[in-house]
């Protein structure tokens, strides 16, 4: 019998247990001494970070993990968080180690597992809110030309770019893609907006596992470490996306495009 995340304790050591991956990021590692990390959830939505020491890979470890798939996983260590910044906020850690074995699972659970924080939390955080990820749906408000962060750096470090997201209460907040997360969503706004069948209406975006944080003085999410996702006008298990774009097409026409649609490279520092 499968165990729940919410089971998990440290006294006992056998846990048998399926998850599905949210996020990994650094798989396989691209160097020796690098651990893998990556975000589960199980089917009753329940979060939790894990990490892949150096030293776990044993020879029939799987190499093709993949997100969005569902495993079964036994033979881990549960450990407290150990993370420098964690990501979910829960009370333990899964650690891999030389006895772990990971298995496709046929899960046939399609939700996303959505944790949406409310905008006002995001402009007005508490600390326990800024210590773990977030997801976020909005649409697209505005969107700045990409400006060169001060700090060093190559073209592509130090590359972001800003925009605002507006959700169906009319809040807005600031978000900020960095580095290569700031050449993803300018590749993908761009393909949307140049698109034939695009006809000015809103886009919709899905941010995953982005921090709160600040930028300019100002509370933004934004993209730090391997784990943040962005999805620009895809279709979502929990999300109706045609009924959400038809809430702001029928009574929101400001936001039927943005502030501005030609994404340009600008020079720029950031505090």
């Amino acid at each position: 019998m499968n165990n729940f995340l919410t089971d998990l304790t440290l006294e006992k050591k056998e846990w048998f247990v399926v998850v599905k991956i949210l996020s990994i990021w650094n798989h396989p590692p691209k160097h020796p001494n690098d651990h893998t990390t990556m975000i589960l959830v199980d089917n009753k939505g329940t979060r939790i970070d894990a990490v892949v020491p150096p030293n776990s890979y044993k020879r029939d470890f799987p190499r093709n993990l993949k997100e969005g798939e569902w495993y079964f996983l036994w033979e881990f260590d549960v450990i407290p968080p150990s993370l420098c910044e964690r990501n979910s906020n829960h009370p333990y850690q899964l650690r891999f180690n030389k006895k772990t074995t990971m298995a496709h699972y046929k899960q046939k659970y399609t939700s996303e597992f959505l944790q949406c924080l409310a905008f006002p939390r995001i402009n007005n955080p508490s600390e326990e809110d800024k210590q773990f990820v977030v997801d976020v749906v909005g649409v697209v408000r505005s969107v700045s030309p990409i400006g060169r962060l001060l700090e060093g750096g190559s073209d592509l470090d130090s590359s972001y770019v800003t925009f605002k997201l507006k959700d169906l209460a009319g809040h807005s907040i600031n978000c900020v893609a960095k580095g290569s997360f700031c050449q993803e969503f300018v590749r993908k706004y761009s393909r949307r907006i140049s698109d034939v069948n695009y006809h000015n209406q809103p886009i919709m975006v899905v941010l995953r596992f982005w921090r709160i944080s600040e930028f300019g003085g100002k509370p933004c999410l934004i993209t730090k470490g391997g784990c943040p996702r962005m999805f620009i006008d895809e279709n979502f298990a929990d999300i109706n996306r045609d009924c959400y774009i038809c809430f702001f097409t029928a009574g929101n026409k400001e936001t039927a495009s943005s502030d501005n649609d030609n994404v340009s490279d600008e020079e720029g520092d950031s505090n």
